[in-house]
């Protein structure tokens, strides 16, 4: 919350992402574009800090949030890639939350 500061500057939950710094980079040259394999990290170094933290730990402790780290490894991606996905995948509900004004329900999260 501190360093989201108003949910209300953000028009998307891409725009958080990408505040966040956890986008996929993009290399332009001359007329190519092209997406790396590496995150952006442009945005907010302490807001990525503490999500990755939080994607950490709610995959010791929670089992909707393992098992959607456990899909990613699966589908093949390496262990920062799936994190990487699980943070974008908490910075998505924290943004639903936040404009919603809503708490935090695992019920209606593993709904969805």
């Amino acid at each position: 919350m501190a360093e989201i500061k108003d949910i209300a500057k953000f028009e998307n939950r891409n725009k958080l992402i990408a505040f966040a710094g956890t986008d996929p980079g993009i290399r332009e040259s001359g007329t190519s574009l092209k997406i790396s394999g590496r995150i952006s990290k442009r945005g907010s170094v302490s807001l990525r800090r503490y999500v990755y933290l939080m994607a950490v730990s709610v995959i010791k402790y929670n089992n909707y949030f393992k098992d959607y780290y456990c899909k990613k490894k699966e589908e093949g991606f390496p262990h920062r890639k799936a994190i990487i996905a699980l943070v974008n995948k908490l910075l998505r509900i924290i943004f639903a939350l936040l404009t919603r004004k809503q708490k935090f329900n695992m019920e209606l999260i593993a709904a969805n």
